[in-house]
């Protein structure tokens, strides 16, 4: 089974003085923001399940998965505190029967995943967290470059990532209370798939306003 965790714990606090929501259920044309994520990793036909990992009211998200995603096996698990992406990976595994699972972000579009690998194909899971990356945003200064070996071109972390309960574990201790890149992308091995595509991180209201006209 292939399970796809989406991070829906934002806030969106940079958008609050435009929107009233939680970031993840933004309204994008008659859709919304992690709907849109959901249904384009759903086309890939490669994830059997989807799992909305969030730390706000559950309501919310059980009336979009039952009113938008009914096509679609997705489950929800709600945290009763705010501990960030890093926390969230621990809850999902320790409350989820999956010993490996994919996650992204809820606030993150890519222009195409016609590119994307299964990361097993290349990696043992087991051994390796396996990071996609992504073509680097010219329009931005103020994302997380990664230098792969033999390429003097930086990519873009795309927040999309796969990673082993067992390898997590192990790792987890001694990076409590930081984000999962700090663990991610210092990891040794580190195993990386490169998608050529560029994404699109929906967190200030000038991207907002930018993706609302695609759809408009």
């Amino acid at each position: 089974m292939n399970n796809l965790c989406i991070f829906a714990g934002g806030l969106g606090s940079r958008l609050r003085g435009t929107e009233n929501v939680p970031k993840p259920l933004l309204s994008i044309g008659s859709s919304t923001l992690i709907t849109l994520v959901i249904q384009d990793f759903a086309k890939l036909g490669f994830f059997d399940t989807f799992t909305i990992l969030t730390c706000i009211d559950g309501s919310l998200y059980q009336e979009l998965i039952s009113k938008d995603l009914t096509s679609l096996s997705v489950n929800l698990l709600v945290e009763p505190v705010r501990s960030g992406r890093l926390g969230a990976v621990k809850y999902f595994f320790d409350h989820a029967s999956c010993d490996y699972s994919y996650f992204c972000n809820a606030d993150t579009l890519f222009d195409s995943l016609s590119s994307f690998m299964p990361a097993e194909n290349h990696y043992q899971l087991a051994r390796h967290p396996v990071v996609y990356l992504a073509d680097p945003d010219a329009t931005r200064d103020d994302y997380k470059s990664v230098f792969v070996p033999q390429s003097t071109t930086p990519y873009q972390n795309s927040g999309l990532f796969a990673m082993h309960k067992d390898w997590f574990s192990a790792n987890y201790g001694s990076c409590a209370g930081t984000d999962i890149d700090n663990i991610l992308l210092c990891a040794d091995p580190l195993g990386y798939i490169l998608l050529n595509t560029s994404i699109m991180d929906i967190g200030t209201p000038d991207r907002l306003r930018q993706l609302r006209g695609m759809f408009a």
